[in-house]
């Protein structure tokens, strides 16, 4: 069995808003003009979203991935999770 992969905050929030929105990955593909692996990506938190990509998802989907993408990291730098680990080093 694999090891347990935290799926960050930004990429729960754009899964359940698409969710709610009843979007299927598929969907959200279809409409942004992003492929289906990357959205599959970005709902799975392996992937985080370039600037360009941020923006094509606010206008065509209304969901502002930017402010997702800052909250989440702000949480992380303001927690001291970005600090580097001495058994990382």
């Amino acid at each position: 069995m694999g090891a347990k992969r935290d799926v960050p905050e930004w990429s729960v929030e754009f899964r359940v808003f698409c969710i709610r929105k009843g979007l299927s990955t598929q969907e959200v593909a279809d409409i942004t003009g992003i492929s289906y692996g990357m959205i599959r990506n970005y709902l799975n938190g392996v992937k985080r979203p370039r600037f360009n990509v941020c923006k094509r998802i606010q206008e065509t989907l209304g969901f502002d991935m930017l402010e997702a993408l800052y909250l989440y990291d702000r949480k992380r730098i303001e927690s001291g999770e970005d600090e580097a680990n001495e058994s990382d080093i």
